[in-house]
């Protein structure tokens, strides 16, 4: 498989759908970064956007997971994902979503 037709998904377990509305407060954003097959992508820096600003960032664990808590989560808009050997990621945030 060449470097490019490699792609990252990134199914979501809580607070996170696609949209352009920030998170309220007391949301939380969290979820599972997986390659193409549905592996989990370990290493991968997933930035947490509000609409001008970001928030926060974290790395993913051995499962690909990532969890950004209430405090960070508040006003967020987006997601942007990226990981060498993968094509980047940006997921809208809604709140509310599950």
């Amino acid at each position: 498989m060449r470097q490019r037709d490699r792609w990252l998904s990134v199914p979501l377990v809580s607070a996170v759908h696609r949209g352009a509305f920030p998170q309220p407060a007391g949301a939380q954003v969290r979820g599972v970064v997986q390659n193409g097959v549905g592996q989990p992508i370990e290493g991968a820096t997933v930035e947490l956007w509000r609409p001008m600003e970001r928030a926060a960032i974290r790395r993913t664990g051995a499962d690909g997971a990532f969890r950004f808590g209430e405090a960070k989560s508040a006003g967020a808009s987006a997601l942007y994902v990226a990981r060498i050997g993968f094509a980047p990621l940006r997921i809208a945030i809604a709140p509310g979503a599950t």
